[in-house]
């Protein structure tokens, strides 16, 4: 039973996790220091967290704006059709898409949806 409670816990800190990961992975990557294969693997990362949430939130009506912002987002870091921009142009983009998934986790938390 404990072990059934534990498992359970995880299962609903997992959207949270990811997203705090995502987070912090793209204000790192507002630093302009990573090679190429970084922003590659943020693509692969922030794509694949995107579509995750928006998969699990799909029976939560009060998410709706925030399952069309991550459609959008995983749109944008799509790593099959990629969609190319200068540098400069993707420093707020990478910003504005951790300030997102800043208030997301807020709304998960504060909420506690079971997602």
């Amino acid at each position: 039973m404990l072990g059934d409670r534990l498992v359970d816990r995880q299962a609903n800190n997992t959207p949270i996790t990811l997203l705090k990961i995502a987070t912090a992975t793209l204000f790192l990557a507002i630093i302009p220091i990573w090679p190429y294969v970084f922003y590659t693997l943020l693509r692969l990362l922030i794509c694949s967290i995107s579509v995750y949430l928006v998969h699990k939130a799909k029976g939560i009506k009060k998410l709706q704006s925030q399952k069309i912002l991550l459609i959008i987002i995983a749109f944008l870091f799509n790593p099959l059709f990629p969609v190319y921009f200068f540098r400069l142009v993707w420093l707020p983009i990478d910003l504005a898409t951790g300030v997102c998934f800043l208030n997301l986790i807020g709304k998960l938390k504060e909420k506690n949806y079971e997602i």
